[in-house]
C-alpha cells in the first residue's frame, strides 16, 4: 500500500505549478522578448504600469520551481533514492516529447525532421525540458548527497551551502551581462538543484515545520517579495530618468538569472514554511491533482507546444499594451486554463497507462540492477547505492 503524501505539501506543488504557468504566459506570450522589444523606452514609457506589474509577477515561477526541489529536498533527506522511482518519473517525460512533437507536426506548427524526432525520443539528453533533465542528473547524486548530509558537522553543511549561494546566487548578479562567466563559475542548473536540495534537507534536519515558525516564514516571504518588487521598481526609474534601457531590461535581476535568486530563494522558503505549517487532513482530490503536477509542466512548457500555444492559441502579444487591470485578468484566466486543461489531459494518461507504467518501471528496474547485468558492470558506482 502507498504511503499518502501530506495533503498540505501537496497543495504547495498545485500552487507552485500554477505560479510556474503564471510565469511561463508572461516570459513566454505577453513580455517574450523574441517577438517585441517591450522595454525599448519609447514603448515602456507608454505601458510602464503593465510592465513593471509583470516584471514584479516574474519571480513567482522562479519561487514555484524553487519550491518543487526544496520539497524533493525536504522529504528525501531521511528516504532512499530508488531507481524505479526515477524510471517513473522519466515515463511521462519521453511520452509527452514525442506525443506533442507529433501532435505540432499533425496540425503544421513543427516541420518534421530526424533531428528534431531524435531529440523528442530523447529528451533528457537533450534538454528538451531543462527543469526535468536538472531534476533527474540531481536525483542520481542524492544517495551521494544524504551520505554527505549523514556525515558532515553543522558547520561543514553550512559551508558547503554558503560557497553554493555564492556561486548560484551571488555570482549570476554580479556577471548579469555575462551569464557563460557565471555559468563557468558553476551557476547552472544542476549545482543550482543541488543546492535547493540542500536548502530543503537542510529545513528538515532543522524541524522548521513548526507552528512557531509560521510568523517567521511570513516575515521571509514577504520581505522577499517586498524587496524584489522594490528592486524592480529602482532599476526601472532609474532606466526611466537615465534613458537608458539597460536598468530597464535588467530590472528583474534579483529574481534570478537562471532557476532561482536572492528574493526567489527568499520567498520560497518562507512560502514552503507557511503553507507547510497548516495542518491538512488528507484530500484525495488535491493529492490526486498534485500527481499531475510534473506532466502539466511537460505539456504546457514543451519547446514545439510553447509558441502554438501562447502565440497562435491565446495571442499575447499585444497584453502589455493594455491596462493593468485587464492585462492581470487575462493571465489568470489563461494561466487557469492551461492549468486545468493540461490537468485533465494527465488525468487521462495516468487512467489509461498508470498500471502499466508502474509494472513496466519495476521490471526494467530489477533487469538494470540484477546480478552480471551490463548496466551494473558499467555504472556500478551509481546504481549501487539505489535499492530496487
Amino acid at each position: 500500500m502507498r504511503k499518502q503524501r501530506s495533503s498540505n505539501i501537496e497543495l504547495l506543488r498545485i500552487i507552485a505549478m500554477f505560479l510556474i504557468i503564471l510565469h511561463h504566459t508572461i516570459v513566454h506570450g505577453v513580455l517574450d522578448k523574441q517577438t517585441f522589444d517591450f522595454f525599448a523606452l519609447s514603448y515602456f514609457s507608454k505601458h510602464v504600469l503593465t510592465v513593471f506589474i509583470m516584471q514584479s509577477m516574474i519571480i513567482l515561477g522562479k519561487m514555484g520551481v524553487a519550491i518543487f526541489i526544496i520539497i524533493t529536498g525536504y522529504f528525501m533527506v531521511y528516504s532512499t533514492a530508488k531507481l524505479v522511482k526515477l524510471i517513473k518519473v522519466w515515463l511521462p517525460i519521453f511520452f509527452y516529447s514525442v506525443v506533442l512533437f507529433l501532435f505540432c507536426v499533425a496540425i503544421g506548427q513543427q516541420p518534421f525532421s530526424i533531428e528534431d524526432s531524435i531529440k523528442s525520443a530523447f529528451p533528457v539528453v537533450s534538454n528538451n525540458y531543462w527543469f526535468m533533465t536538472g531534476y533527474i542528473v540531481m536525483y542520481l547524486f542524492i544517495p551521494f548527497i544524504n551520505t554527505f548530509l549523514k556525515n558532515a558537522t553543522t558547520t561543514q553543511r553550512f559551508l558547503v551551502l554558503g560557497l553554493l549561494f555564492v556561486t548560484n546566487i551571488v555570482v549570476p548578479i554580479i556577471f548579469v551581462t555575462a551569464p557563460s562567466h557565471a555559468a563557468a563559475l558553476g551557476a547552472n542548473n544542476i549545482v543550482s538543484f543541488v543546492f535547493l536540495y540542500l536548502v530543503g534537507a537542510e529545513l528538515r534536519l532543522r524541524s522548521i515545520l513548526q507552528k512557531k515558525n509560521l510568523k517567521l516564514g511570513r516575515m521571509i516571504f514577504w520581505g522577499a517579495f517586498t524587496g524584489y518588487i522594490a528592486s524592480v521598481g529602482c532599476l526601472d526609474l532609474i532606466g526611466l530618468i537615465t534613458r537608458q534601457n539597460f536598468f530597464i531590461k535588467h530590472a528583474t535581476v534579483l529574481s534570478g538569472t537562471g532557476n532561482n535568486g536572492l528574493f526567489a530563494l527568499g520567498m520560497a522558503i518562507g512560502f514552503f514554511i507557511m503553507i507547510g505549517n497548516h495542518s491538512m487532513q488528507y484530500q484525495p482530490s488535491i493529492n490526486m491533482v498534485a500527481g499531475s503536477t510534473l506532466s502539466v509542466y511537460l505539456i504546457h512548457d514543451n519547446s514545439y507546444i510553447r509558441p502554438w500555444l501562447w502565440h497562435t492559441v491565446f495571442r499575447l502579444d499585444s497584453v502589455s499594451s493594455e491596462l493593468w487591470l485587464s492585462a492581470v485578468a487575462k493571465i489568470f484566466v489563461i494561466s487557469s486554463l492551461v492549468f486545468i486543461v493540461a490537468t485533465l489531459i494527465d488525468l487521462i494518461r495516468r487512467r489509461l497507462f498508470d498500471y502499466a507504467e508502474d509494472h513496466f518501471s519495476r521490471w526494467l528496474a530489477i533487469l538494470i540492477l540484477q546480478e552480471g547485468s551490463w548496466a551494473k558492470r558499467k555504472l556500478k558506482f551509481i546504481l549501487i547505492e539505489f535499492i530496487n
